[in-house]
């Protein structure tokens, strides 16, 4: 067998030590995805916070509907009372128009407790 001899001048092949300009977008790339993963869990937080400052508005509303209600609530007893002790209604009178108004301020309240979001929960 006779030996094969192969004879070159010059480079056949370059290559970079350092292709810079690979890395480069390589890094851009990387940096953009974590831009948009920062932007998107932002815009996760703030809908979070919404959506808290949302249910502790609601929740306060519903419990100054609640005070509301108990006062009037209170307002219709002692109508009631007086007029029971100055002889203004009969008592048949008095106990009808005091139903007639707690009916009224019941479903007052329970429509109120319907049209709160149902995420509210206490």
């Amino acid at each position: 067998m006779a030996a094969v001899g192969i004879v070159g001048a010059g480079r056949a092949v370059r290559l970079p030590l350092f292709p810079a300009a690979g890395l480069r977008a390589s890094r851009r790339g990387r940096e953009a995805e974590y831009d948009l993963a920062v932007e998107q869990y932002n815009a996760l937080l703030v809908d979070a916070v919404r959506e808290v400052a949302d249910q502790v508005q609601a929740r306060r509303a519903i419990e100054n509907e609640g005070r509301e209600l108990k006062t009037a609530l209170a307002a219709v007893q002692r109508a009631y009372d007086l007029a029971l002790d100055h002889g203004l209604l009969s008592r048949i009178e008095a106990l009808s128009a005091r139903n007639d108004a707690e009916y009224s301020l019941t479903t007052r309240s329970r429509s109120s407790r319907r049209s709160r979001p149902r995420w509210v929960t206490w």
